[in-house]
């Protein structure tokens, strides 16, 4: 759940705090964007390259995509610490799952009435 407070509304949209993102407390002020990830990782960045380097105004939230994790889920469902702490993300920061990847081609006619189809690196998987 997000709890997020309108602080300004115009024609060209709106501005705001986000104080939770899910179960973490954040004071984070939009608009904004969010850090995205590949199989949990910034892509060509290591996370103690990311948390020494990187300077951020506010702590960033990170995207995760489901189509870059979707092979590794039994795996990290063994490992039971959900997937943050799988891939050594920076403790405590709000991350968001989407189920597409913003950088690969959305192929939406294979979703039909009773499931979701992804693309992984293994070709297309269905949600159900």
């Amino acid at each position: 759940m997000v709890k997020f407070m309108v602080q300004r509304s115009t024609v060209n949209g709106r501005s705001g705090k986000i104080f939770r993102w899910g179960n973490v407390i954040v004071e984070h002020e939009t608009p904004s964007y969010m850090v995205y990830t590949r199989a949990g990782h910034i892509p060509h960045l290591t996370w103690d390259v990311a948390t020494a380097h990187l300077k951020h105004r506010q702590p960033p939230i990170y995207q995760l995509t489901l189509p870059s994790l979707f092979e590794a889920l039994p795996v990290i469902e063994k490992s039971g610490n959900g997937i943050a702490q799988f891939v050594s993300m920076p403790e405590d920061a709000p991350t968001h799952l989407t189920l597409t990847d913003p950088l690969t081609e959305r192929n939406m006619k294979f979703n039909n009435g009773g499931n979701i189809a992804i693309w992984t690196k293994g070709g297309r998987r269905n949600l159900y």
